[in-house]
């Protein structure tokens, strides 16, 4: 098992991906944030030149992959999340 202690400040550790499906995405923008841009083709291109993934589902997705790469690892404070980009159906990162 790996500890966040273990992780030298500036170090790359790279993790599992995972590929982001497009019904899964929508479905839970659906339940969970249902801005017209997460949910419709036509509100997403408008926007943002296609539907994009909610911040919300990012950071599950973050937590599901942090499970499998490093055990079951409680919140740590030092843990930061950035969006560099918007995420599409289809993408893995």
């Amino acid at each position: 098992m790996m500890y966040f202690e273990d992780i030298q400040p500036g170090e790359v550790v790279v993790g599992p991906t995972f590929t982001i499906d497009r019904d899964e995405m929508v479905e839970f923008a659906k339940r969970w944030d249902p801005q017209p841009f997460h949910i419709d083709d036509e509100a997403g291109n408008a926007a943002f030149g296609g539907i994009t993934a909610p911040g919300v589902f990012l950071l599950a997705v973050k937590i599901r992959l942090l499970h499998q790469f490093a055990g079951a690892v409680g919140g740590d404070r030092r843990t930061r999340v950035r969006r560099l980009a918007l995420s599409r159906s289809g993408e893995t990162r």
